[in-house]
């Protein structure tokens, strides 16, 4: 064990039972929680592939469509290393994008394959040749997941906007890996799709694959038209007319729906009092967090404590230096750099220290029983007859002298943290470039460490820091092991995650209907689909709430991050429905029935997608699931009960919700006038 464990164990402790606790990383048990990870991304994308190959109806495509969806990966990643020279990703934001690619790869090749079906089912002028129904295909189903794909990229490109690192790494990468994916899916695979109608349904192969089930393929008459598959037929003719006629009731319903699911949002919402814990509760390291806090310290042992140090800038202590690079690696201290502020040890200033601490400690409200750590202190008290002494150089050497003491030597024996809790940082050999001292508060040992119970204490020792320190200074929180560890400052990132969760969603949703917008040119039916978003976020923040989960560090994170799957099964509808002709009912009809079968297709693979993630080890990977999961389900439940109807019931009908106001409309030439002209 190292030396601070040593002394644990060395030490006098009367009948106290010393007890020495492994952490994962020398266990091997960390590495075993990465494993895990990987091996649930490998089985995400097994069962993606399985279902891909399902609905495709081809081992060749699926394994060609799965294919370029792990290949965005790498493209991506070499943009992200070569081009923008980025050195580090975070692994965990890595392993999310994984689920989040396997979700929207797989409904982009829903798209296209359902509207290359589709093409064999057209006049002859389109399902005539291969060319022709590659080239309508490409338009159609290129246009239509370019929607999709722009809205849930700006989406993505807002959370990059974030100032928390992590988030803003995520949605620079998963921006390059949508881009990516939607790259191949319009070059790629339309080229695999024709070998495999070239060779695989008329060619060659068709011969010595047949007996495989995957490559069976059904015969059919050149001279006769293709018929229109069944499953269009029924969303067409059976499911459409079902809709239209409980038009109302399923709009009413629905909308009532979510008007409970927001009075339940409104009445669960709690921002979290605690920092969550990183493993699932049938974890072994969460049995181990809770025998550490509840079995290994007793109530008098630890208190929460403040640092107050001297020197360092109060409004940025520190800094990483980052060389462009976005994301930040937490173990390398290399990365540090110290702000600090002008500050002369003189004979006032060391007056001044002294009294700092002898004053706070006569605080009661803020200081436990005069418990402090103050070395200035101890040096008076050591040398009283020397002390204070002419200048900084004088005080580094008493200083190093008082290292060497005996009475250091009993002090870092009798208060074991006594060499972490007071110090200084050496400027060369006879410079002080700041100095910290620490008292034991009086922050109650059961208090929580989210933002909410400990907010009021940082206002407290950030008054004192602004008011009563004898140089710039600021307070920095160290937590007991009884507590979840967490510092003022990583707190207040928390705040900031949570208090700009909602901006963040609905700068999103703004951003997507700018999209729709310009691809639409139609306000109306671009405001339709913004809202059915905002539904759709707010019916799964409220399903998160109700199976226990409150607005923390990883609810606030995810809901950012998922907004991008509640954009696309609504905006493929609307987009259909733009491109139509006729009546609200026509129009969304003809919208049911080209791409509803795709919409289906990619909910259930989300949903696939996300099963393997309740298994998770982390509570980050498993509340991951529970978004992907749960958006999923609302966002194809409200597409396709809330918006289908409201589609027919106040969907724009001719131009309504155009920008033709806009045109300048041409002035009508009287004929006298035109002939005149003429001549």
């Amino acid at each position: 064990t190292g030396p601070l464990s040593q002394r644990y164990v060395n030490r006098t402790s009367g009948d106290k039972t010393i007890n020495v606790l492994m952490s994962e990383g020398v266990t091997g048990r960390e590495a075993d929680t990465q494993f895990q990870a990987v091996f649930l991304s490998i089985l995400s994308l097994v069962f993606v592939f399985l279902y891909i190959w399902f609905n495709v109806g081809s081992l060749f495509l699926a394994v060609t469509g799965t294919f370029e969806i792990v290949a965005s990966l790498p493209l991506a990643w070499f943009v992200w290393r070569i081009i923008m020279w980025q050195v580090r990703l975070d692994v965990f934001a890595f392993s999310l994008i994984i689920f989040l690619i396997l979700c929207i790869g797989a409904d982009d090749i829903f798209v296209f394959i359902d509207t290359w079906k589709s093409s064999a089912t057209k006049p002859a002028h389109i399902s005539g040749s291969i060319e022709t129904r590659l080239q309508w295909t490409y338009v159609h189903a290129a246009s239509a997941m370019f929607t999709t794909t722009a809205t849930t990229v700006l989406a993505l490109v807002m959370t990059a906007t974030s100032t928390i690192p992590f988030i803003q790494s995520f949605g620079i990468f998963a921006f390059l890996v949508v881009i990516m994916d939607y790259l191949l899916v319009i070059t790629w695979f339309p080229v695999t799709v024709i070998v495999y109608e070239k060779y695989f349904v008329s060619g060659c192969c068709a011969k010595w694959c047949a007996c495989l089930p995957s490559c069976k393929i059904k015969k059919t008459d050149p001279s006769k038209p293709v018929p229109t598959r069944r499953s269009v037929v029924f969303i067409r003719d059976k499911v459409a007319p079902v809709f239209f006629k409980y038009r109302l009731y399923l709009f009413t319903m629905t909308s009532l729906l979510v008007i409970a699911m927001c009075v339940v949002l409104g009445s669960l919402y709690k921002v979290g009092e605690d920092f969550p814990d990183f493993y699932v509760p049938t974890h072994p390291f969460y049995a181990m967090n809770e025998i550490q806090r509840e079995k290994f310290f007793t109530a008098d042992d630890w208190r929460h404590s403040v640092m107050i140090v001297y020197g360092s800038k109060p409004d940025a202590p520190v800094n990483r230096s980052l060389n462009g690079q976005l994301t930040l690696d937490i173990q390398n201290d290399e990365d540090l750099v110290g702000n600090y502020v002008p500050f002369n040890f003189d004979v006032r200033m060391q007056e001044s220290l002294v009294k700092d601490c002898d004053d706070l400690k006569k605080d009661a409200s803020l200081v436990y029983k005069k418990q402090a750590y103050c070395m200035l202190n101890n040096i008076r008290n050591w040398r009283p007859d020397d002390f204070p002494y002419e200048g900084t150089k004088e005080l580094r050497v008493a200083i190093d002298e008082f290292l060497k003491s005996d009475t250091y030597a009993a002090k870092i024996v009798a208060e074991t943290l006594y060499e972490r809790n007071t110090g200084f940082s050496p400027d060369g050999d006879d410079g002080i470039k700041n100095y910290w001292v620490t008292y034991n508060a009086t922050i109650p040992k059961e208090a929580s460490s989210g933002p909410n119970s400990l907010k009021s204490w940082q206002i407290k020792w950030e008054a004192v820091a602004d008011t009563e320190c004898a140089a710039p200074c600021y307070p920095h929180m160290i937590n007991p092991p009884t507590s979840s560890p967490i510092s003022w400052e990583f707190m207040t990132i928390i705040e900031i995650l949570e208090e700009t969760v909602w901006s963040t969603m609905m700068l999103s949703v703004l951003c997507a209907w700018v999209v729709l917008v310009g691809v639409t040119r139609n306000w109306w039916i671009s405001t339709m689909v913004a809202v059915i978003i905002v539904e759709i976020m707010l019916c799964v923040i409220a399903t998160v709430f109700c199976i226990g989960y409150e607005m923390d560090i990883f609810v606030s994170t995810f809901v950012a991050l998922t907004i991008g799957l509640a954009i696309d099964y609504s905006v493929h509808i609307a987009h259909f429905y733009v491109h139509s002709q006729g009546n609200r009912f026509e129009r969304t009809q003809y919208a049911l029935a080209e791409i509803a079968v795709s919409v289906i297709g990619g909910a259930i693979t989300t949903i696939i997608a996300g099963l393997p993630l309740f298994a998770a080890p982390t509570a980050t990977n498993s509340l991951f699931g529970f978004f992907i999961f749960f958006t999923s389900i609302w966002s194809a439940g409200l597409t396709f009960f809330l918006f289908v109807p409201a589609l027919m019931m106040f969907g724009p009908e001719g131009r309504q919700g155009t920008f033709d106001w806009l045109r300048k409309p041409t002035p009508k030439v009287a004929r006298g006038d035109k002939e005149e002209a003429q001549l």
